[in-house]
């Protein structure tokens, strides 16, 4: 399967969730079913007793080839991988 998101950068879509809020549709790994979620890195928009106790999030982001989010509204942590990308928008509402 080919996702047109395989060209966006793994930075650029980091520091894009860094700064907005943003819809996403992804391929789950487990099972093969789509999920949307809108989600964040935004620090205004998590909870405080859901941050990070530490920069090992940030550093995850860097490393790993799972992209680590929080989902808005769930107010959870969810993951997904680049490779499974369907859709990237940037919510303006």
């Amino acid at each position: 399967m080919s996702h047109i998101f395989l060209e966006l950068e793994r930075t650029t879509v980091v520091k894009t969730l860094i700064n907005n809020i943003v819809d996403i549709e992804f391929l789950k790994e487990k099972d093969g079913h789509t999920r949307d979620m809108k989600c964040t890195l935004m620090e205004s928009e998590i909870p405080d007793d859901k941050m990070p106790k530490s920069e090992m999030l940030w550093h995850y982001q860097d490393t790993d080839r799972v992209i680590k989010v929080f989902d808005l509204d769930v107010q959870q942590w969810r993951a997904f991988r680049l490779e499974n990308l369907i859709k990237f928008d940037i919510d303006f509402t």
